[in-house]
């Protein structure tokens, strides 16, 4: 009977603990932007006026942040595509971040701490859509839905 106690008074410790962390990050996210899976408010960095090159910023496997409602900061860590030195985002199907698009076009990406203003646009070429689908999982198919970052002037 005293191993079981003592193994509930470690799941609980073990479950508060965990909370704790995650409220942390969450908190975190708040104020500095996405923090891996959990979302966050609007991105701190300094902004850049030059052109970016996608393709070197983005080596494979680098994420990008994503900064969407500009009137209430909401933003994501997400995969990003380079097609055609294009940037371009991908989902399964819309979400919070996609649907945000359609209210305010206006979205900010965070690459290692620089900010660059982009306007978001669907993707309604399937072809172009099936270019950003074999980049994120080598299949040449039109799934999904996908978003055009274009760098804003």
């Amino acid at each position: 009977m005293k191993v079981v106690r003592f193994l509930i008074k470690c799941l609980l410790v073990i479950i508060t603990f965990m909370g704790a962390v995650l409220l942390g990050l969450y908190i975190y996210a708040q104020f500095s932007g996405p923090v891996g899976p959990i979302p966050g408010a609007k991105l701190n960095g300094e902004f850049s006026n030059s052109k970016p090159d996608w393709k070197a910023l983005l080596p494979d496997g680098k994420f990008i942040e994503v900064q969407f409602d500009s009137k209430n900061p909401y933003s994501v860590t997400l995969a990003p595509h380079v097609i055609n030195d294009e940037l371009y985002t991908w989902s399964r199907a819309p979400n919070s971040w996609s649907s945000l698009i359609d209210k305010d076009s206006r979205v900010v990406v965070r690459i290692d701490g620089v900010l660059y203003r982009t306007l978001a646009s669907k993707v309604d070429d399937d072809v172009l859509l099936a270019l950003v689908n074999e980049d994120r999982a080598g299949e040449r198919v039109a799934v999904g839905i996908s978003f055009h970052l274009r760098r804003e002037k």
